[in-house]
């Protein structure tokens, strides 16, 4: 009973959260087909192109959003005057930064009579990693030029760190209900935000033929030390860990470290890869349990089904 506990307490260290990297466009209601495009539709595809050509790497189809004699000011407060100088400033920046990606959330869009209009909201840029996060408030003037909107002057303001919230926003797919169940054991997991928005909170229950064996509580958070995502558990039993969090291309892998009921000490690398929007699949390699390998585990997790009121 004592190894399947310890065996337990590992897997449920596991269970509790999962990673998936993922910043994205804020997405517009787009008119029906059978309406006629607006002045605010045209504008938000322009800005969804933007974004792309900035994904993409593109910076000669980045500069040619603006008009001829567009100006961009960046966060220092340089100005880069005209198309080319614009197209040259951010082939710079990408050289630099290859792989960058933009996010821009768009706050508000309005117009000075009709032929321009103001576009203000805040701009997320991440590395290629998707690990270093700048957040930007940004200001936009848009012009229409023979029924054809450009850019005629962008200014970032200056940067800001993002928050604890930001960086865990990659793990808001993960808040709800899951279940891993086989024939020995059901464990169930419920991921929540903190009040604060600080921190993502799991509580997780194990239960061996229906009867409950283990519980506990994980926190999951930026540790800026690290400059990694850290999560910290502790269960029922009095025993407790942390890992480090790394994305790779076949998922997260968290290196964990616990020490146990009985004070022995346990590790592992878990390897997190998402297989659709209400599963992902856990695989649990180089565990060692109070001194003793044990075999890895692999596991598909869940997202419980909504309950039905009756």
């Amino acid at each position: 009973m004592k190894s399947s506990r310890l065996l337990l307490s590992t897997i449920a260290l596991g269970l509790t959260c999962c990673l998936t990297a993922a910043m994205t466009l804020a997405q517009e209601n787009n008119p029906t087909s059978s309406a006629k495009p607006t002045p605010t539709d045209a504008i938000v595809k322009s800005i969804h192109s933007f974004a792309a050509a900035f994904n993409a790497g593109d910076a000669k189809k980045l500069a040619a959003h603006f008009v001829e004699d567009g100006e961009y000011v960046d966060e220092t407060g340089t100005l880069f005057k005209g198309r080319v100088n614009i197209e040259e400033e951010f082939a710079a920046f990408f050289k630099v930064f290859p792989g960058a990606n933009l996010a821009v959330d768009v706050e508000q869009l309005r117009f000075v009579g009709d032929s321009m209009a103001i576009e203000e909201g805040t701009a997320a840029v991440t590395d290629a990693a998707n690990e270093s996060v700048t957040l930007s408030r940004y200001t936009v003037v848009h012009v229409r030029k023979k029924n054809h909107w450009q850019i005629a002057s962008a200014r970032d303001h200056d940067s800001e760190p993002a928050s604890n919230h930001d960086r865990l926003k990659s793990l808001e797919w993960l808040v709800g209900d899951w279940i891993d169940e086989s024939h020995e054991s059901t464990i169930e997991t419920s991921i929540r935000w903190s009040k604060d928005g600080n921190f993502l909170i799991s509580q997780f229950r194990v239960s061996m033929t229906g009867v409950r064996v283990m519980s506990g509580t994980q926190r999951m958070g930026w540790d800026p030390q690290q400059q990694q995502i850290r999560s910290w558990i502790f269960d029922s039993e009095g025993g407790f860990g942390t890992g480090l969090w790394t994305e790779t291309d076949a998922g997260w892998i968290v290196k964990s470290t616990a020490v146990l009921p009985d004070g022995s000490s346990g590790s592992g690398t878990s390897t997190y890869a998402r297989t659709g929007t209400d599963s992902f699949r856990l695989t649990l390699s180089q565990r060692i349990v109070a001194g003793s390998p044990r075999d890895n585990v692999s596991v598909v997790v869940v997202r419980k089904p909504p309950v039905v009121q009756q």
